[in-house]
Formats: C-alpha cells, structure tokens, sequence
C-alpha cells in the first residue's frame, strides 16, 4: 500500500517543486490533476519532449504518478456531448501513457433534471466501455470516482459490473459516500474488486454536505477504511486531495504523510 498526493495540496508548485516535496516528505506517487491551472505543466497541450521529461523524471526520483485525475464527466442527456468526452479521454489515456502513468480518474457527473437515473447509469457506462479498448492497448485502467450524483459505491458498482472490463474499475474516495449516508462496509461491499485508487481527506459534518479538514481532526473512518484495504491485499495508492485553503502544503503533506504511515503500520 503506498501513498501520493494530488496536486490540488500544490497548485502553485512546479514539476521540479513538486518531486522535491514529495521526496522531502516520504511520499511514493504524485496524482496530477489537469485541466485545473496547476503549474506542473502537464497538459493534453504538452508536447512529445515535455512528455519524455515528466516521464524521466518521475523515474530517475524513484516516484510514480499514480494517477491522471480528469474531470470528464459521462451522464449528459446529449449523446454528441457524451462522444466527445469519450473522445477526449482516447486523447488523456494517450498523455498517462507517455508519461508513465496507468490509471485515469473520471466522474459521472452531474446529471441533468431530464434524465433518469437509470438513463445516467447506462449513459455511464456505455461511455467507459466505449473507451475500454483504447485503455486495454495503453495498459491504463480507467477509473470512475465515488463522486458527485455517482456518490454512492452501490451506483458505481453497479456500472462497473455491467461494463465487464478489466481496464475499468473505482477511484474510492472515501468522504463523498460517507457523508451521503452509505455506510463504509456497504461502499466498500459494493466495490470490492474494482477499487484500484483510493482519495482520501477527513471532514467534518457542515450544513450542507462534509467540510474538509486536515487528517485526523474529522470524522471520516480513514482508519476503518486502511484496514479493509490491507485486509484484501490492496497494492493501489491512498492519495491526499486537499486545497490550500485547508492548509499550505508545507503543513498539509507532512502531516498527511505521518498518519497514513501510522494508520498502515497500525493495520
């Protein structure tokens, strides 16, 4: 089991800051999130060279990307917005490639007043199994995230089950379904098999959904959730996605570090 962090704890840092920090503070993956105006230069923009160097220098530091986090979304009522979705993910699962990564985080989505939620569910589905293909020739595992109105691990499982394919499977974040009234063992039932990424970040309950704190100080059972993981043998990442408003990532990622190793040692 091993631990990174996504760059939304650095936004302000480049490649170079951020290999450093994750060195600094005994991390063994970076997540990048695109599309987000971080500085790490990592982009569908990015050129064959700048590719190649992110690549090389992940390897020459003895680090991973861990994942290439999107926020693509898949449950739009309008099939044309849906293909060039899947179009752009084709274009992502080529970027993890060149740079070495092999998983790719992507959402369900929002999904429209019009459309039901069995209707967001296949349209979900359809998509990543329309992209499957490509992955399976890239070696890269497309990953849909517990997120958004696809919060809930039973939704997501059942999408994965219906997809069938072994380059599709779960980023479980650990707080969405929580606070959604889904209990860790039902999430965690339901994704059994599938989750090849985990985020995690702790809350505490806020008016309207979790506002986000540092590790430790809420109430998500982070601990709980280690303990299934290691249990069944889980060889993925537990990745940190916290914002700077949070706390600077001087703070936020020393910490964060110490009590994932401490939960894992403890398990």
């Amino acid at each position: 089991m091993r631990i990174s962090f996504m760059t939304f704890t650095c936004p302000n840092w480049d490649l170079k800051r951020i290999i450093r920090g994750a060195k600094d503070y005994g991390y063994d993956g970076v997540e990048i999130r695109v599309a987000s105006g971080h500085q790490h230069g990592i982009e569908l923009e990015t050129g064959t060279m700048q590719r190649r160097f992110a690549k090389n220098f992940f390897k020459e530091n003895d680090l991973e990307i861990s994942c290439l986090s999107t926020s693509l979304t898949f449950s739009s009522s309008k099939e044309e917005e849906r293909r060039r979705n899947v179009g752009t993910l084709r274009e992502y699962i080529k970027l993890a490639s060149d740079i070495g990564a092999t998983r790719i985080r992507v959402f369900g989505g929002v999904m429209p007043p019009e459309v039901k939620r069995e209707e967001g569910l296949s349209y979900v589905g359809e998509s990543l199994l329309e992209a499957a293909d490509t992955a399976k020739d890239f070696g890269i595992s497309v990953l849909l995230e517990t997120h958004d109105d696809f919060s809930l691990g039973v939704d997501v499982g059942k999408i994965l089950r219906r997809v069938n394919h072994p380059n599709v499977g779960a980023v479980w974040d650990v707080m969405h379904p929580f606070f959604h009234g889904e209990s860790i063992e039902t999430t965690y039932s339901a994704l059994k098999g599938y989750v090849k990424h985990t985020h995690v970040h702790d809350a505490v309950k806020a008016e309207k959904y979790g506002k986000l704190v540092q590790i430790g100080e809420g109430i998500v059972p982070i601990r709980e959730i280690v303990k299934m993981l290691k249990r069944d043998g889980y060889a993925g990442y537990l990745s940190c996605e916290y914002w700077t408003d949070q706390g600077e990532p001087e703070v936020t990622l020393p910490k964060y570090a110490d009590v994932l190793r401490r939960y894992i040692g403890e398990v």
